[in-house]
Order: structure tokens, then C-alpha cells, then sequence
């Protein structure tokens, strides 16, 4: 996992290019990651690390002698493609097969908040029940929703706090 500044430099935060795995301690020394693909920055500056190949997510987190650590947040995944992050500190996963969107709460506490396991198609309505989704792509946060980008059917679907769903064409 690596950090680029407004000004471009870029620095390694976490793991190791070129040696994969699962492993938390120690950022740069001990920290293993397979397949990263997506991360979350909370407004302290702690990343969440989304790797899809340990279908785990991590917290890289300031740690003792101005050393990162990385610790453990969530793990048995299905299929993860894509992480987001609110101003509460829950995170949002996209699980790709199943065709869910998680939420996970600070307290660890996990919910699917849109989708139906294994349905695909589109039903807008009240969650969760109501919203059946394609081949989840990204997940983008914003102060009051959560916005999964779908690349398969050229679709946007922003899935509101309250619950409801509303389905807009992307942009040309």
C-alpha cells in the first residue's frame, strides 16, 4: 500500500511489493497483504485496506515510534470488490457474488444493507429486500448516501440513509 501527496511523492505505508500474504503488525516490516484492491481513508488518517485474495479488510493505524501498524478489521468475505467509509466509521463493502452491499460498524457489528444474495436485476425500494444488484464495480461515499458505480448495465445506483433507493443513468 502506498501514499502519493498533493505535491506527488510517494511513499510505501504498509507491506511489501512482491511478497504476498496475510499478516498484521508492523506496517512496513510484518505487514502482508495478496491482493489489494481497494482502500478508505477516515478523517484521522486511518486507512482500511480492502484485499480481495484473503477477503479481509485492514486498518493501518498510527502506531509506537511514529510506526504504522495493521491490525485485523473484518474477514470471510465472499467475493469483496470495492470499500467505502462514512463519517460514523462504518464501512461499506461490495460483495461481488453475492450481490450485496455490507455494512460494517465500528463495534464489528455486520448488516447487508442492499441486495439479495445470488439476485441480479434492479428493484428500487425500501432496503434491503427490495434492491437486487449486477456486478458491483465500486462503492463511492458521500456525506449522506453511498454510491455503488455498476459497469455492467451502465447504471448508478445510490443507495440512500433512509433506506430508499434511486436509480439515475451515468453521465456520457
Amino acid at each position: 500500500v502506498r501514499r502519493v501527496t498533493q505535491g506527488g511523492v510517494v511513499s510505501r505505508v504498509a507491506g511489501n511489493y512482491g511478497a504476498a500474504g496475510s499478516a498484521f503488525g508492523d506496517a512496513l516490516d510484518s505487514a502482508r497483504f495478496d491482493a489489494p484492491i481497494d482502500v478508505a481513508v477516515a478523517a484521522n488518517d486511518d486507512i482500511f485496506v480492502l484485499d480481495a485474495a484473503n477477503r479481509t479488510i485492514s486498518k493501518i493505524s498510527p502506531g509506537a515510534n511514529g510506526r504504522d501498524t495493521v491490525s485485523l478489521v473484518a474477514a470471510s468475505f465472499d467475493d469483496p470488490r470495492a470499500l467505502a467509509l462514512d463519517e460514523a466509521g462504518n464501512l461499506y463493502v461490495a460483495e461481488g457474488t453475492l450481490q450485496q452491499i455490507v455494512r460494517i460498524r465500528p463495534s464489528g457489528e455486520r448488516s447487508v444493507i442492499a441486495g439479495q444474495a445470488g439476485v441480479t436485476g434492479f428493484a428500487p425500494g425500501v432496503l434491503p429486500g427490495a434492491l437486487a444488484m449486477p456486478a458491483l464495480a465500486g462503492l463511492v461515499q458521500s456525506a449522506d448516501n453511498i454510491v455503488s458505480l455498476k459497469v455492467r448495465n451502465n447504471r448508478l445506483l445510490m443507495t440512500m440513509e433512509k433506506g430508499i433507493v434511486q436509480i439515475s443513468p451515468l453521465p456520457q
